[in-house]
């Protein structure tokens, strides 16, 4: 979503308060946002303009992400 909407790590950054090394290792796939902070993850996914209505999912898909280890 970051790169169709053409904003950078730095932007994103910027727009969330997230440090640009935390979102740099995010977008790698190096590792994913933690569950423990939902309105970090909630904010990230405001500021790549994901609706209000799918957060739900992305949080679904980021819990079954966990699940099978891959960050």
């Amino acid at each position: 979503m970051r790169n169709r909407l053409g904003l950078t790590v730095r932007e994103v950054a910027g727009a969330t308060g997230i440090p640009t090394s935390t979102l740099g290792g995010y977008f790698s796939g190096r590792h994913l946002p933690p569950l423990t902070q939902p309105k970090v993850f909630a904010t990230l996914l405001g500021a790549l303009r994901i609706p209000e209505v799918e957060v739900g999912a992305w949080r679904d898909a980021l819990i079954r992400a966990r699940r099978n280890g891959k960050a």
